[in-house]
């Protein structure tokens, strides 16, 4: 308790200076009335911190039937995944277990996001919009081979609420061939991020 206490009471009353490729900042900001709250960029706590704020959100994805499950044809072991989580960005992944059309797949991947975003903000954290985006992978058999559709031969939207939880914010869309200098969707632990 008193080690919690040292740490997070030391950032929450903490100066805080910006250091930049130009140099440190001369002037400094700190609360005023109400304690600044996170474990900060950097903190060597916060990865394990993470996984305490990730972990029941998983399985709680996990225990209403979303993810990824997979059954090896020769062992008929089954393997199931719900995400990619690495430090604080986490990719949530989704397949149906029965053969669905693409506007139902779409609607479960929401009802995958509202559930991840309601375990976030039960915890205090935020999606950021900005940083998240998203792809469907969905095959056509066309001309005697299976091809990756495209956004226009599938369409769908899904939404998240932005970090004030207010509004709802459409993602953006990838292509399958597409790809960005980033992983997946970003997961802001405070609304300030």
């Amino acid at each position: 308790k008193n080690t919690c206490l040292m740490m997070f009471g030391t950032l929450a009353k903490v100066k805080h200076y910006i250091r930049t490729t130009y140099g440190d900042s001369s002037n400094a900001y700190s609360c005023i009335e109400v304690p600044f709250q996170g474990v900060y960029q950097g903190n060597g706590a916060g990865p394990g911190i993470w996984l305490l704020v990730s972990i029941p959100i998983i399985n709680m994805l996990k225990a209403r039937g979303f993810g990824f499950k997979v059954t090896n044809v020769m062992t008929h072991e089954q393997f199931s995944f719900v995400c990619y989580a690495f430090v604080d960005n986490t990719d949530l992944v989704h397949a149906p277990t029965d053969d669905l059309g693409v506007p139902e797949l779409v609607k479960e991947m929401q009802d995958v996001i509202d559930t991840w975003e309601g375990g976030l903000r039960a915890s205090g954290g935020a999606l950021v919009p900005s940083k998240s985006y998203w792809y469907l992978i969905h095959f056509t058999f066309r001309n005697n081979k299976w091809e990756y559709d495209s956004i226009d031969d599938s369409p769908g939207n899904l939404t998240i609420r932005d970090v004030s939880g207010l509004t709802q914010v459409e993602l953006d869309r990838l292509e399958v061939s597409a790809a960005r200098e980033t992983l997946g969707v970003f997961i802001a632990m405070d609304g300030n991020q």
